[in-house]
């Protein structure tokens, strides 16, 4: 599948651009000299101003002033590379980042480079993704700018079985980050939707190569309404959508929110390889977090629907209906919705 070319190109974590980006995030409102910045790389003055040129081409403002120094005055209008890895801790795990202007599926292109010999984890992201993915086939609208349309890549090389909470932590955790970072009240409707007043905001999709007893390749992708107006969505999808800007009632930082994400999911990643941890921080998250909980609910399967009261998750993740008889049903699928009347 073409694709259009990287606004960036790739950029490892330990990048020159990253370090002096992250210097100048630090000062704040304060300027750093030129001379603190070449000790701080390691480099001379006049590769630092090479640099600090580069970054002005792709958008920065970096104001200089006489005996004092520089200081990151505005970012670029839209995320670039650099500047998505100098908000994330020096020690991130993440390996490199990519950011494309359009893209047909960050998670096709992240399990095109999982199978070949690259450097995991990294990050595929792009500004516009025309053949996004959900669940099921499902095709995610992802034609307006503005929005997160990401995928992690992993190589776990662990069992299927480990990986199984992997979606459900995730997306409790991203709901958590929504309400301490961005001040929305989020919730988790299984599996994998985040919900801001009933409308989806996000979805996560992971998708894996195995070999039945091992995962080689994981792709956890996210697609989140950020900024771009929902009026731009199909008639069909627009009654039951919403963006985080409209609901905490100013933009998003793009670069913020992305380095914030995945730094969530590389702690998801982190739990997942620790014995137990998992399962007992879904079990501690899920009453918090969790959508219709206690509620009547209707769960719809390829094959069939039931109908009962939404009781909270098994050990493994799955959903448990209470039944109108008082019996549980446990579901490892299906498209969950509340029942109405």
């Amino acid at each position: 599948m073409p694709r259009v070319k990287a606004i960036q190109s790739r950029m490892d974590r330990a990048d020159p651009s990253v370090r002096l980006l992250r210097l100048l995030h630090r000062a704040g409102e304060d300027s750093v000299s030129g001379q603190a910045m070449a000790d701080g790389l390691g480099c001379s003055r006049a590769a630092v101003w090479k640099r600090l040129s580069q970054l002005r081409e792709i958008g920065y403002t970096i104001d200089a002033a006489p005996r004092r120094g520089y200081r990151l005055a505005a970012g670029p209008e839209d995320w670039t590379a650099p500047g998505i890895l100098a908000r994330l801790p020096e020690s991130t795990p993440l390996e490199w980042l990519e950011v494309f202007e359009e893209i047909g599926s960050t998670n096709d292109e992240a399990l095109r480079r999982l199978v070949g010999p690259e450097r995991a984890p990294f990050a595929c992201l792009t500004r516009v993704q025309p053949r996004g993915k959900g669940r099921r086939g499902r095709a995610w609208q992802g034609q307006a700018r503005g929005n997160f349309y990401g995928t992690l890549g992993l190589r776990p090389d662990l069992s299927p079985e480990k990986l199984r909470l992997f979606p459900l932590l995730a997306g409790l955790r991203l709901a958590d980050l929504f309400r301490e970072r961005f001040g929305v009240a989020a919730e988790l409707k299984w599996p994998n939707d985040l919900l801001l007043r009933g409308r989806k905001v996000a979805g996560i999709l992971c998708e894996s190569v195995a070999d039945g007893e091992r995962t080689h390749a994981l792709a956890v992708g996210l697609g989140c309404n950020l900024n771009a107006p929902t009026e731009g969505l199909p008639a069909e999808l627009r009654a039951h959508a919403t963006s985080l800007a409209e609901e905490r009632g100013r933009a998003v930082d793009t670069e913020e929110f992305a380095a914030s994400v995945l730094e969530v999911l590389l702690g998801v990643w982190e739990t997942i390889r620790r014995e137990g941890a998992a399962e007992g921080e879904v079990a501690d998250l899920w009453p918090r977090l969790a959508a219709y909980r206690d509620q009547p609910v209707r769960i719809l399967r390829e094959t069939d629907a039931e109908e009962g009261i939404l009781a909270g998750i098994d050990a493994t993740g799955a959903l448990l209906l209470r039944r109108s008889d008082g019996s549980l049903r446990s579901f490892h699928a299906g498209d969950v919705s509340l029942r109405e009347g």
